[in-house]
């Protein structure tokens, strides 16, 4: 498998330092730090493995357009969670090691690429597992979290409008006015879908065997044309294809 990404020192001069150093220092994955750590950047996707210790991961769009990854282990107490009441030097320490060693990509479909490799621990020709131990092991939940971000783009290009979304239990809906069309997304690859608020119907399928959300869009407009009719499919699927090239919704 071709390596996609490089590793720079130069990253640490991106650091929101503003932003992060007023930030409260907590054990438990210091998920401010994570999503807060580039100057600008937009978060695509945070995992934290919410349990008393283990580990967080994090993938975000630069401003330069391009995707940087990165994870980070956590504990409990200020004996194993060097976060834990960590003084302004600790503090700026633990950020640029987060930044010198974060894993920098030309475009998302590449860092999903990768991602699957950890998931699935692939090996190289020579034997080697492509991806190391930490992203073998966070490395699912991200690909999850991405592929929660790039269904959300894909609703919202065929016109769907975010309604809510809540952590415990976790779910975010989105509803499309013109089709009457609710869709509940449950859990990373579970989402049910409505005609107004009925004839629920619940999908399940992996979000990461797309490479970017405008896949998305086949699978979908199948699923959609069962619940409105085959009729509408040629037109989300048209609308969608436009919507690509123009929308401001784009990673």
């Amino acid at each position: 498998m071709e390596k996609k990404y490089i590793i720079s020192d130069t990253m640490q001069s991106l650091i929101d330092w503003e932003n992060i150093m007023p930030m409260d220092r907590y054990a438990g994955g210091h998920d401010d730090q994570m999503k807060g750590l580039y100057k600008g950047a937009k978060v695509i996707g945070h995992y934290n493995e919410n349990d008393y210790q283990g580990m967080v991961a994090t993938c975000v769009k630069l401003p330069d357009g391009r995707f940087v990854i990165y994870n980070d282990y956590y504990g409990s107490c200020s004996g194993c969670d060097s976060w834990e009441s960590a003084t302004d030097d600790e503090v700026r320490k633990l950020c640029i090691d987060l930044a010198n060693g974060s894993f920098i990509f030309q475009n998302l479909k590449d860092v999903v690429e990768y991602l699957k490799a950890a998931r699935d621990e692939t090996k190289d020709i020579s034997g080697e597992y492509v991806a190391s131990y930490e992203w073998q092991r966070c490395g699912k939940g991200l690909l999850d979290e991405i592929g929660q971000y790039l269904f959300g783009c894909a609703l919202a290009r065929m016109g769907f409008v975010f309604v809510e979304s809540s952590p415990y239990p976790r779910k975010t809906i989105f509803k499309h006015e013109e089709w009457h069309l609710s869709i509940e997304i449950q859990t990373c690859g579970v989402f049910v879908v409505s005609v107004m608020g009925e004839n629920r119907e619940c999908f399940d399928f992996d979000m990461s065997s797309f490479p970017d959300d405008f896949y998305l869009v086949d699978k979908l407009s199948m699923i959609f044309a069962r619940k409105i009719g085959e009729s509408i499919k040629e037109k989300m699927t048209n609308n969608c294809r436009d919507a690509f090239y123009n929308s401001k919704i784009k990673h």
